[in-house]
């Protein structure tokens, strides 16, 4: 996570990159009483509570080390990627992807940054058990978080697109190919790509390995793209990544720059998309987004995904 201000870049950078003003369901959430109501899961470190320009609605906290917490973000991380993917229109000149969408924060990280899989996965499996009370209603969840390759949390990323809920990951900032393989790592997601550490997605039988219906993200910002960011045929979509103003702690802003900064765009451009298709099932929705790529003009990475664009979507 890179923590400079970029201020060459204008603070609505993201959402004119993504051509959402002239998205419909966007521009109809400019007018109050009009925001978004499919629901978003933030797997972070918490959200701001109190933040004027989001729309939070529940606070968990899965940190077993933490029992007594309250869910509120210590870090920042959780309440910036909320705000790129929902934040409604305030003085602070910052508006999501998807304004006004009802935040389900899920603590699953500690305020230092250290998340453990136990903690991950009981919060996966709550998202599950909420699809399954609520059938009806259509979710997603974001998750921009690190690590080595871990099964349990694979299954259980699984097991939430087996249940309906559509999940955006980020696929690292490690700078390197998503699709180097061993051959016993088929099927696994790219939440957890790190700097040192591949995450990979297929097997010697050539299978890509794809979680189906998982949007998995990169950042199209060449400056942070050429030096960061994983590529290749698992990575679904590239999204502004880049200097990114969003919520912060104590109602704030700040700017930051990152795969986790680009993730919670797609994960708007979800929301956007069930917002008016409320029965797609995670594969359809990943293949809208898809359709409406925008070619890959920053660098020349093999097989690098198209950059997000919801204008029609």
């Amino acid at each position: 996570m890179d923590s400079g201000n970029h201020d060459d870049l204008s603070p609505l950078y993201g959402i004119s990159a993504i051509g959402a003003p002239a998205n419909s369901t966007w521009a109809a959430t400019q007018t109050p009483g009009c925001e978004i109501t499919v629901w978003y899961f933030g797997l972070d470190s918490g959200v701001d509570t109190d933040h004027p320009d989001l729309n939070v609605v529940e606070v968990l906290n899965f940190v077993a080390a933490e029992p007594g917490h309250d869910g509120e973000d210590g870090h920042g991380h959780g309440t910036h990627t909320a705000g790129s993917a929902t934040a409604i229109d305030g003085n602070g000149g910052v508006v999501g992807v998807a304004p006004g969408a009802p935040i389900h924060s899920f603590r699953v990280c500690e305020d230092g940054g250290s998340c453990q899989t136990a903690d991950m996965v009981a919060a996966m499996d709550e998202v599950v058990a909420q699809r399954t009370a609520n059938p009806n209603q259509p979710m997603v969840a974001n998750m921009s978080i690190g690590g080595p390759i871990d099964v349990a949390i694979d299954a259980a990323l699984r097991g939430s697109i087996n249940a309906g809920i559509v999940y955006a990951v980020a696929a690292g900032n490690g700078a390197l190919g998503a699709c180097i393989f061993p051959a016993n790592a088929s099927g696994v997601s790219p939440a957890r790509v790190g700097d040192d550490e591949i995450d990979v997605f297929g097997d010697s039988a050539g299978d890509d390995g794809l979680i189906n219906g998982v949007i998995t993200t990169t950042s199209h910002n060449s400056s942070f793209a050429d030096v960061n960011c994983n590529f290749g045929a698992p990575v679904s979509v590239a999204a502004p990544g880049l200097g990114i103003m969003s919520s912060w702690l104590n109602g704030g802003y700040n700017t930051i720059s990152g795969t986790s900064m680009a993730t919670p765009h797609v994960a708007g451009a979800a929301l956007l998309y069930l917002q008016d298709h409320p029965t797609a099932a995670p594969a359809e929705v990943e293949a809208a987004i898809v359709s409406l790529l925008k070619p890959w003009t920053t660098n020349d990475l093999p097989n690098a995904s198209g950059r997000l664009s919801v204008d029609g979507l």
